[in-house]
C-alpha cells in the first residue's frame, strides 16, 4: 500500500463524492512552511471538498494530509493543533485523524456526519486505529 499523502488523498477522494482536486504540497506552496524541514512533515497534500470554500491551501479547503517521520510525531502534531484550536473559537475547528505516521486534518466546516465520510474512507484505506 502506498502511504504517501497523494495516495491517501486519492483513496479519500474515491470514498467521498464531494471531494475533488488534490494539490501536492511542496516547499514552494506550503502554507505552514515546514515541509521537508527537520521538525516538519515529509509529505503533504490538500484535498478540496465542494461543500466548503477556502482562500489558501490547507485543511479549511476540505482536508489536508500530512506525513510525519513517525507515529509519535503525527500524534504530537495533532495534539498541538487541538490544543491551539481548543484555546479559542476564532481559529475554527477541525477533525483530526492519526493513522500511523499520517495525520488527516478535515475542516470543521463540515457536519460531523460529513466528516464521518472522511473517517470511513481513511479507515478503508489505512485501517482503523488500534487502541
Amino acid at each position: 500500500m502506498d502511504a504517501s499523502a497523494s495516495a491517501i488523498a486519492s483513496a479519500i477522494k474515491a470514498g467521498v463524492p464531494t471531494s475533488g482536486d488534490i494539490v501536492q504540497i511542496t516547499e514552494d506552496n506550503d502554507p505552514n512552511n515546514v515541509i521537508g524541514r527537520p521538525t516538519g512533515y515529509a509529505d503533504a497534500a490538500t484535498l478540496y471538498d465542494s461543500r466548503v470554500s477556502c482562500d489558501e491551501l490547507g485543511a479549511e479547503c476540505g482536508a489536508s494530509i500530512e506525513i510525519w517521520g513517525d507515529p509519535a510525531a503525527a500524534q504530537a502534531r495533532m495534539d498541538y493543533i487541538q490544543e491551539i484550536l481548543g484555546s479559542t473559537t476564532v481559529l475554527g475547528t477541525e477533525y483530526d485523524y492519526v493513522r500511523g505516521n499520517a495525520i488527516i486534518r478535515v475542516t470543521g466546516e463540515l457536519k460531523p456526519s460529513e466528516a464521518a465520510e472522511y473517517e470511513a474512507a481513511i479507515d478503508g484505506y489505512l485501517g482503523a486505529p488500534t487502541e
